[in-house]
């Protein structure tokens, strides 16, 4: 069972000596399939992570929005301003604050608040985040009413709720390319170094295949470990640390018990 793919590849990750002696059992379309397949499973831990937060730090994406929500008259008004089933009641349109072509009003529109670098806008039934060249119209949330609590973190979290598919899309994308780029520079970097040695006594490694195939073997314990812990705690810098550091672990563990020749 163990010689048919992908469990060739699984028995290969049971020891260091299986690392080395499993360097011939792929083939390059499923070296391809290994390697897709690793980067998939660090990618699941992302949607998982953020379903379960509820809002998120807005200084990361709107850094002059998250700025301008500290104005204190903004709070006042927020609390004053009667609120009833998911609607601000205004009696008239209000700018409140209006400064460095930064603005904040009341029961304005998407077309003025464009006209300002940034800019908070309440409507009756909705909101308007605008910074450069980034637009958001966002309804109030039942479960974050604007007038209970800090309006900022109100806000924020209503912002977060209508953009959590996009800002997760957003995350997949951007982790992907750093893991497809990293994964790519181990694997065929380390294969590269190996593959000069093939002329040596020093070592079994005869072509560059075996190497690739030897690099996918180590990266595997570490792939696997940093996406089975995203799902506990995803924090993508601390997990490409501790990617980093198993594989670099287990590369030495293989070169210590093997020394890359046959035994």
């Amino acid at each position: 069972m163990h010689e048919l793919f992908p469990f060739n590849y699984f028995y290969a990750q049971l020891s260091p000596k299986k690392m080395f002696a499993g360097r011939h059992t792929l083939t390059w379309s499923q070296m391809l399939l290994v390697l897709l397949f690793l980067l998939s499973l660090n990618l699941l831990a992302i949607p998982f992570y953020f379903q379960k937060q509820t809002t998120v730090e807005l200084k990361n994406y709107l850094p002059q929005v998250t700025e301008l929500l500290q104005n204190k008259k903004l709070q006042q008004v927020a609390h004053q301003t009667p609120f009833r089933n998911g609607s601000y009641s205004f009696t008239k349109k209000e700018i409140i604050f209006e400064k460095q072509n930064k603005l904040i009003a009341l029961d304005e529109t998407t077309t003025t608040a464009k006209k300002y670098a940034v800019a908070i806008i309440l409507q009756p039934r909705s909101f308007i985040f605008h910074e450069g060249s980034q637009t958001y119209r966002i309804f109030y949330q039942r479960s974050f009413p604007p007038n209970k609590g800090d309006i900022a973190n109100q806000l924020t979290k209503s912002w977060y709720q209508q953009n959590k598919a996009t800002l997760t899309f957003s995350m997949m994308a951007l982790v992907l390319t750093i893991m497809l780029v990293t994964d790519l520079i181990f694997i065929l970097g380390g294969a590269f170094f190996l593959w000069l040695t093939r002329n040596s006594p020093l070592t079994d490694i005869t072509t560059f295949k075996e190497a690739t195939n030897l690099m996918l073997n180590i990266l595997g314990p570490a792939s696997l470990l940093s996406a089975f812990l995203g799902f506990i705690s995803f924090d993508i810098a601390n997990l490409m640390l501790l990617q980093t550091f198993v594989l670099a672990l287990s590369f030495i563990l293989v070169y210590a018990q093997t020394h890359f020749k046959e035994q």
